[in-house]
Formats: C-alpha cells, structure tokens, sequence
C-alpha cells in the first residue's frame, strides 16, 4: 500500500476528486444513522492522541483546568470539555469516540476512532522545509491517514469486511489546513508565500502523501459511505491572533473586531474548498459529501453573542491578562476569568464546550452544512 510518513508534498488538486470517488466507491443507500465515526483534523478534535505520544503527566493538556466543564479531569482535550466529534457521536447515539494511539495494536473500536492530533498539518513538514520553516509536529494528515490503514487491516481483515465497515460509518476530514496557517503567520512567514501554498491545503488536504498508492486498491479497499469535509475557522478572531497582530489602523478590523485580512485569507481558502466539493458532488450525485461550514458557525457566535448567553466573544476564558486574556498559556497557575459558558474561546486558539456544541447542532440541522448531517441519517 502507499506510503503515509509525511514525505512528499508535491501532489495535484485533481488527485482531491480522484480520492474522493475512491473512497466513496459504492451507491450511497442512506441508513438511519452510522455504528462509527473515523475522524481526522488537528487540536480542535484531539481527544488523547497528543498526550499519548507526549507522555508527560505534568503536560498542561493533562491538568485542570482542561476538562473542568464535563469530565472534571484533564482528558487530553483542548477545551474545558468536549469536543466537535465529542456531540458528533453524542447525537448520533455513539459512546465518545476515543484516540486511536493508545490503543492502536489492540483496539477494536467498536464504535469508530479519533486520529486527530494537535497541531497536526495538511501538508507535510518535508514541505515547509524547503520554505526554511518548521513546523511543531510531524504527525500531518498523511500520517493519520497510515494510522487508519493499519488499524482497517487489523479490525476488518479482507477486502469485503472493510467495504461492509466502511459503508456503516462516517468519515470527518477535519477541520485540517488551520495549524499550516497559524504555524506560518506566527513565524512571521510572508501573507503572499502563505497565498501561494493555499490551494494545496484548501484543495487537497485530504490526499496528501497517497501519492505512491495503486488506485485500484482503493476502489477495492475502501467504500465508505458518507463523508464529512468542514471548513476552517475565522483565524482573524481568535485571541491569539488578535494580541499577536495587534494593529493601530481601525481599517485592519471588521465590525464584529476580527482582524479583516486573515479572515478574508480564510474565506478564500474556504471558497477554494467549497467549489471542489461542489464539483465533486456533481460529478458523483451517489456519493454523499457534506460541507461543515464551521466558519460561518463561528461567526454566528460573534455576532450575536447574547443570543447564546456569551459574554466578549473575542476573549479567551483561560489564560492571563491584556485585552485578550492572552499575556500567559492556558495551564494549571493560568486565571480562569470565570464559568466556560460565557466564553467562545476557551485558551485563545480553541473554542469551550458550549461554543462546539452550538456549532455542532448548526451542522446537523443547519443552515451551517450542506447538505445538513442529519439528513445523511434518514430513510
């Protein structure tokens, strides 16, 4: 089979559609909902991967406050609680989907698994090296795509067993592409360079490193069911962007005092991507791709946030001091600046508890995917 080890970065945006009809390659019969989830992505969704290969105890991701809301106990979770795929499975009437690294030469995973990890990238760090940047992790897409690999051929052995496991479930790519931006611009990496490499991780960064892979292997290995593509977040609201690209021109915020041009760098990214799902959609009416629009989904959060009984929404609720609690990292001595359900962010990268939920429940009714998930779960 391929090689997943986050070597090669060089790969074309039709290879995106190539993937898409492979892993799809069945008539899509909608069931009443799925006995899994197979989720992909970076921090937003990492539920223990990142602190099983860390294996520190006294790593901040493993104390309080992380996971004070929910569980009452660090968990490994960016947030103070759940997560995105957390009320994913929840509202499918799934038990919590866990990491697949610390069980991953013995699990059987009844009911999915989660090969999100923290500040995992879409492309890979061999890319970034030629641009003299490095990025914080290794463990990019193409690497939890090898993770799925190995564990399919492990629970599912044979081509009909993992086609009959793969239509029974659902497949979330993501968010992913966020942690190659955040990582960049924090470098203090060139806004046009960053426009440059932009297709290849809004087109693409579900295929990379499947370069060497024999494509009728994946007609015969893979035949999934339904997959769910969300977009990326608004990186120009989230506090840390905010302190760290402070600006004095009033022209360099919107309305809502995001920073203006790293939203509209998203929205181009998102446009990007939204445009060849949309292609890909009609090109194959029997497959069923969902578009989660997560950044419209945030937005809604910062417009209104009495609505939703938020207080600033462009404060994090851990940290330190400044305009946007943002002078010291979320860990143990850090301030909680009071209850997670005030707050949309939750450390000044990633969202609380309740902000995941509200957008959750916008992607499974609407109007913030497309088509809504639930639908996927009807007769």
């Amino acid at each position: 089979m391929g090689n997943f080890n986050c070597q090669h970065p060089s790969i074309t945006v039709h290879m995106l559609s190539l993937l898409i009809l492979l892993l799809l390659n069945s008539h899509v019969a909608l069931c009443s909902c799925y006995k899994r989830i197979f989720s992909f992505g970076d921090s937003i969704i990492d539920t223990g991967n990142y602190v099983h290969l860390v294996s520190n105890s006294s790593f901040k991701y493993m104390e309080l406050p992380y996971g004070m809301t929910f569980f009452k106990h660090a968990t490994g979770r960016m947030s103070d609680g759940r997560v995105l795929v957390d009320f994913y499975a929840q509202s499918l009437q799934l038990p919590l989907i866990p990491p697949n690294l610390p069980e991953n030469t013995s699990g059987q995973f009844p009911h999915g698994a989660n090969f999100a990890v923290l500040d995992a990238t879409a492309l890979p760090p061999s890319f970034y090296e030629g641009l003299n940047h490095s990025v914080s992790t290794p463990w990019c897409l193409g690497m939890q795509y090898g993770w799925f690999e190995e564990m399919l051929k492990r629970i599912a052995p044979g081509d009909g067993a993992r086609r009959r496991l793969l239509a029974e479930s659902l497949i979330v790519f993501g968010e992913i592409g966020s942690s190659d931006y955040v990582s960049w611009f924090n470098a203090g990496g060139s806004r046009e360079k960053a426009k440059e490499f932009m297709p290849m991780i809004g087109y693409i960064s579900f295929l990379l490193n499947i370069l060497d892979l024999d494509c009728t292997q994946w007609v015969i290995y893979l035949s999934a069911k339904v997959v769910m593509i969300p977009n990326n977040f608004p990186i120009g609201c989230l506090p840390s962007f905010l302190s760290r690209f402070h600006s004095h021109e009033p022209k360099d915020y919107d309305e809502h005092g995001c920073l203006r041009w790293f939203n509209d760098f998203t929205l181009a990214h998102n446009l990007g991507l939204f445009e060849e799902v949309n292609w890909l959609q009609l090109q194959y009416p029997d497959v069923k791709l969902i578009y989660a629009d997560y950044y419209n989904a945030t937005m809604e959060l910062l417009k209104n946030p009495d609505r939703f009984g938020f207080g600033d929404p462009l404060v994090a609720c851990c940290g330190g001091d400044g305009p946007y609690h943002t002078s010291m990292d979320c860990n143990k001595k850090a301030k909680v600046w009071g209850d997670p359900d005030r707050f949309v962010s939750w450390d000044g990268i990633r969202m609380t508890e309740k902000a995941y939920n509200i957008i959750v429940k916008g992607v499974l009714k609407g109007p913030f995917a497309n088509p809504p998930l639930l639908r996927s779960c009807s007769n």
